[in-house]
């Protein structure tokens, strides 16, 4: 069977939306569902003196005490998936907003809980996950490189990165497949949604190569920050749209930064020392550079030490090699384009140079483009 997703632009993977609450009012409702478990009603789950949840097809809703049973509250998670886990075209406001009403209705006519429909207006995010999908012109593991330096700059002030892999379909090498960024507040998250989709769904990946990111607001006052309010009846998707980018651009801006540092900073500058600068000057002998296999070995090292890229493309050789130049490292018994240049041999003789630092830029702004031009189209799942 084929089935048709909307795919390509920003939207909701699944919202957290808390509510005004009171004591007697959670102690009320913990009471019902109480009753309605021993009377085997198969939706309540995780049912305990303090806390209660109601499964309602793929989203739920929880009540009880947070803070050792001081502070009430309830919520509702909506999914853009569906029951079996299909997550492929995320959620639009109008969208959200509909499954909400559903939700309510179903809340007050079961249980009597009214606090959804009677909230709608002030209740609010405390929670939110966005994402785009996009098909892409070449496998996940094309763009890894770009992937990393996005983690890098997440992470510079702290947090956790974890990597999922799955072996390839020989078996013979283990391909990363996911990128986590966690910190305390929020998260990114890259990962190959083709393969991630099939194996949920059990069924053929698309014919597309699609990625995914994802943008996790973990807190409300993050939300608050970004986006100027909570209320998530005062969302729209051009609000979201914005938010999403201005939070990527934030990202892109330390990424660039780190690219400039590490091309642009003299041997003799304070924190200089593992710079494409610097390594190229160590094995710089008479005013030439002197063994080109070694700096790009070094290269790799350093790439596979910290998990980030010293050199992102070979086009950036140009801006170290310059400064040496210019600081007299490098002499003028060659030219500038001479000292540039001469790397192309090892380059193409090399796994390191051929297939990692060639044409990276080219696939960073394919990214970049489909991200902040971003449309929406169809992909065709076999299911």
């Amino acid at each position: 069977m084929q089935c048709m997703y909307k795919i390509g632009t920003t939207g909701i993977d699944v919202a957290t939306i808390s509510f005004e609450v009171e004591k007697d009012d959670v102690e009320s409702v913990l009471s019902l569902l109480k009753k309605r478990k021993n009377n085997g009603d198969s939706k309540i789950k995780n049912l305990s003196e303090t806390n209660a949840v109601i499964s309602l097809a793929s989203h739920r809703f929880v009540c009880g005490y947070e803070n050792k049973r001081h502070t009430p509250y309830a919520t509702v998670e909506i999914h853009s998936a569906l029951q079996d886990g299909d997550n492929l075209a995320n959620l639009k406001m109008t969208e959200l907003i509909d499954k909400y009403d559903v939700i309510a209705e179903e809340l007050e006519m079961e249980y009597g809980i009214s606090w959804m429909k009677n909230q709608k207006e002030t209740a609010h995010f405390s929670r939110l996950e966005l994402n785009i999908t996009i098909e892409t012109e070449y496998s996940f593991l094309t763009y890894l490189r770009f992937f990393k330096l996005l983690a890098y700059a997440v992470l510079k002030k702290g947090g956790v990165l974890s990597t999922f892999s799955t072996s390839n379909s020989f078996k013979r090498a283990i391909e990363i497949e996911t990128l986590k960024c966690d910190r305390p507040t929020y998260a990114l998250r890259i990962y190959n949604k083709s393969r991630e989709i099939s194996q949920k769904l059990n069924c053929l990946p698309p014919t597309a190569n699609l990625l995914r990111i994802e943008f996790l607001y973990k807190k409300t006052q993050t939300i608050k920050t970004d986006f100027g309010g909570r209320a998530f009846m005062q969302f729209s998707d051009e609000i979201i749209k914005r938010a999403f980018l201005s939070r990527f651009t934030k990202i892109m801006t330390k990424v660039n930064k780190y690219i400039r540092e590490k091309l642009l900073l003299a041997p003799d500058h304070v924190g200089a020392c593992d710079t494409v600068a610097n390594v190229i000057a160590r094995h710089c002998v008479d005013g030439l550079i002197a063994d080109h296999a070694a700096i790009l070995g070094e290269f790799s090292y350093y790439e596979n030490y910290y998990g980030i890229p010293i050199l992102f493309d070979t086009r950036d050789l140009g801006a170290a090699i310059k400064k040496l130049y210019v600081s007299q490292i490098l002499t003028s018994q060659c030219s500038l384009d001479e000292h540039v240049h001469s790397f192309d041999g090892t380059i193409n003789s090399m796994d390191y140079g051929r297939s990692v630092l060639q044409s990276q830029y080219m696939y960073a702004e394919e990214i970049l483009n489909k991200i902040y031009h971003s449309k929406e189209y169809n992909v065709v799942l076999e299911r």
